[in-house]
Order: structure tokens, then C-alpha cells, then sequence
């Protein structure tokens, strides 16, 4: 359990937006702050980007 918690830890300071994030998992971008996102209108079925034909997981 220990040994858990300290990847997870370690993952989210040293790799998650870091060039080796990046590379491993492709660009993200850090959610804004909780009362940011309650301002923030929702994402429609519409406006979110659809997967490229042949990238069906």
C-alpha cells in the first residue's frame, strides 16, 4: 500500500506534464481550479472531438 501511494506520488510531481508525460501519454492540460470550472460551460456531444477512423479501442 505504501509502495503504491509513492508511485502514484511520484508519477503526479515527476511525470505526468512533463516532456516525459508528453511522450508517453501525449499533451494534457492541468484542470483549472474547482471555482473556475463551475463558470465553465459543459462540453456538448457536438463540440467534442470525435476519434480518427481507425483509432476505435
Amino acid at each position: 500500500m505504501v509502495t503504491s501511494a509513492l508511485l502514484l506520488l511520484s508519477y503526479q510531481l515527476c511525470i505526468r506534464y512533463t516532456p516525459i508525460g508528453t511522450l508517453l501519454n501525449g499533451k494534457r492540460i492541468r484542470p483549472k481550479a474547482a471555482s473556475d470550472a463551475m463558470d465553465a460551460k459543459p462540453i456538448t456531444t457536438a463540440e467534442r472531438p470525435q476519434p480518427a477512423e481507425g483509432n476505435v479501442a
